[in-house]
């Protein structure tokens, strides 16, 4: 018999597959307000589920020759917009605000990514409002985004979040090391942060809610039922407060939103049936922090008048991370509300931790301290 010809081995083209952090589109940004400009971007990420979304956000650099290994990053997390996809801090001239912050690190020497969260800026989907482990992933995706667009960016970065961000930047510091082991995130700060609102489903309850923990209710049950079709609304909402739904759901700087708080009260919020508050209750519960041990140091600053986060809430969470394993260096300012919280001493604290210097820990003081 004739030698069988060889076998054929076919070649085939690698295709890269799209990866978390992936930038899918570059243009320029600059801000109406101060001297600032970078790029807008999209760049890809992931849901809790691991499903791939794509996002927006805004990235800057110094200028000038990088240090060795390049320019350290500093990830920042943005309050409280909205829940729609015009609520975008990239789609306003001064990032809601805080342009103001995002050049103040850059003339410090850091490149800065300002991401929007998912749901804010595209069509990725109904914003996951205060779902920290949702907005986490943007927030890491970003420091992998901003190393594409700027050849001069360093792997190691930190992380600092208000509010919204607050809780954010926590969670990002829980799922760092394995949803991005080849980043190196050195410390994180949580300014105010939002840790759990299942308490608010009792105040809802007992007709006690704040109100400015009715506006962020509102956004939250719509948030979820826009994610969850069979969480009835109607169950959850007085017809007085039905009546307000749309305005209440707009973007944080909208003045309707405000005029319709201001026709509601905390009696509209009362759940109709207890069904109804154990489901609300549940779905909350999946998104408070904290889930796991850190993987750097983490600063809480938060004040014993805010209005928005009861604090026992959070000495209630920063007891939890203590024992999930630290550090956690804790600000409680007693006087201090949501927005007037003393923040003179976060850059240093940033710096120190790219510096690789000790840190306190506070840890054995807060374990067990609260119940």
């Amino acid at each position: 018999m004739p030698d069988e010809a060889p076998p054929v081995t076919q070649v085939l083209p690698q295709v890269k597959l799209p990866m978390p952090g992936d930038v899918v589109k570059v243009e320029n940004w600059a801000s109406s307000g101060t001297a600032i400009s970078g790029s807008k971007i999209l760049y890809r990420t992931t849901d809790v589920e691991d499903d791939p979304l794509i996002v927006s956000g805004t990235v800057f650099k110094p200028e000038g020759i990088a240090p060795a290994g390049g320019w350290p990053v500093v990830a920042i997390g943005h309050g409280s917009t909205g829940i729609n996809a015009n609520c975008a801090p990239s789609l306003t001239g001064n990032l809601y605000g805080l342009s103001p912050l995002v050049k103040r690190y850059v003339d410090a020497g850091f490149a800065v990514t300002f991401p929007d969260f998912s749901g804010l800026g595209t069509n990725s989907g109904p914003h996951p409002y205060l779902d920290s482990y949702a907005a986490a992933r943007t927030m890491i995706d970003s420091v992998r985004a901003i190393r594409k667009v700027y050849p001069d960016i360093s792997e190691t970065w930190v992380s600092y979040g208000i509010s919204q961000g607050g809780g954010a930047t926590w969670a990002a510091d829980e799922i760092a090391g394995h949803y991005a082991p080849e980043l190196h995130l050195a410390g994180a700060v949580a300014q105010v942060p939002t840790t759990t609102k299942v308490p608010m489903v009792g105040l809802a309850v007992a007709g006690a809610l704040t109100p400015e923990q009715q506006g962020v209710l509102q956004w939250l049950e719509e948030s979820l039922a826009r994610r969850n079709p069979d969480l009835d609304l109607n169950q959850l909402r007085s017809p007085a407060l039905a009546a307000q739904w749309d305005a209440l759901s707009g973007c944080g700087l909208s003045a309707g939103r405000d005029t319709a708080l201001r026709k509601v009260s905390a009696q509209d919020f009362r759940p109709a049936t207890a069904s109804a508050t154990e489901k609300l209750k549940s779905l909350l519960q999946q998104m408070a922090l904290p889930k796991a041990g850190l993987s750097s140091p983490l600063y809480v600053i938060y004040g014993g008048n805010d209005r928005f986060n009861d604090p026992r809430w959070t000495a209630g969470a920063i007891d939890r991370a203590c024992h999930l394993g630290g550090p956690i260096t804790v600000n409680f300012q007693p006087a201090a509300g949501h927005g007037d919280v003393s923040t003179g001493d976060v850059e240093q604290y940033l710096n120190n931790r790219i510096a690789g210097l000790p840190v306190r820990d506070d840890c054995h003081q807060v374990i067990g301290s609260t119940t």
